[in-house]
């Protein structure tokens, strides 16, 4: 594991969409859920395409702070 990661995913900016280029450690449902968001959605992945600057969350608690809105739907 990198930096403790069980997952990775590399992905692109393409017509204001994220594309994602490759994964690994998402099944098919998850990846199709990174594919296409629009670049103005407030998510860790699109904050980082938008800033190029990785995001990065320790915890989930890191993360609900930082995203609020994701506190009714990730798993702990």
């Amino acid at each position: 594991m990198l930096f403790g990661a069980d997952a990775l995913v590399i992905v692109e900016a393409h017509n204001d969409r994220t594309r994602v280029v490759t994964a690994a450690g998402y099944d098919g449902e998850h990846r199709a859920v990174l594919d296409g968001l629009s670049l103005s959605a407030r998510t860790p992945l699109t904050d980082a395409l938008r800033n190029q600057q990785a995001v990065f969350a320790p915890s989930h608690r890191d993360l609900v702070s930082a995203y609020p809105h994701y506190a009714a739907t990730l798993p702990r």
